[in-house]
């Protein structure tokens, strides 16, 4: 593995995979050298190319479009590619965990992160993430961070129930995506929403 970081691509990327193939050289099976090669620094070598040539500038803020496009080269050079994908969760969830302060844009927070009250916790069941990737218009992802922000910073809610409300208002706001943001539809709008809704039902 030959991993040059004098190569064009973007700055941030650069450190992200830099700081990456660090954390899992220390830290990722330090007995077990060939388990580490084929499940973290191949994948992790294939990522770096593929974002390179996709001019991606930051791994926590990678599309699901782009994440599809990556497992389109991973399929070509691997039969379980399942194994292999899973770089792209360990490394978001690397680089989240280990910031020095909570990147609250990332498109995927990990609960590990806060140090949230027990009582806010299902033991038996733990909320491990929070995904961001299904909204798809940029300001309504905003919004909806900031949504979440408010509730596992300052509110009072189960993660659970967190989760559960972030599911509603993701599907609230796909659908009216093709709007310049959630703040722009109107009443008329959300009433015909709830309408369609009780129809289904």
């Amino acid at each position: 593995l030959v991993w040059d970081f004098k190569r064009t691509a973007p700055d941030t990327l650069r450190r992200q995979v830099f700081q990456l193939l660090q954390y899992i050289l220390e830290n990722v099976y330090p007995d077990n050298p060939k388990e580490r090669r084929v499940r973290f620094l191949l994948p992790l070598r294939w990522l770096y190319d593929y974002c390179t040539e996709e001019h991606i500038e930051d791994l926590e803020l990678l599309e699901q479009c782009q994440i599809d496009g990556f497992e389109r080269i991973v399929e070509q050079k691997v039969v379980n590619v399942g194994n292999s994908m899973q770089i792209v969760d360990n490394s978001r969830k690397m680089l989240f965990l280990t910031a020095p302060e909570i990147h609250w844009h990332a498109n995927v927070w990990y609960m590990e992160r806060f140090h949230l009250q027990e009582d806010r916790i299902n033991p038996s069941n733990p909320v491990q993430r929070l995904s961001f990737l299904e909204v798809t218009n940029k300001r309504n992802r905003e919004l909806i961070q900031e949504y979440a922000k408010y509730h596992v910073g300052i509110g009072r809610l189960t993660v659970a129930n967190i989760r559960a409300q972030l599911y509603h208002i993701r599907d609230i706001m796909e659908h009216f995506k093709e709007e310049t943001s959630i703040c722009q539809v109107n009443g008329e709008q959300l009433d015909h929403y709830f309408r369609e809704l009780q129809n289904r039902e």
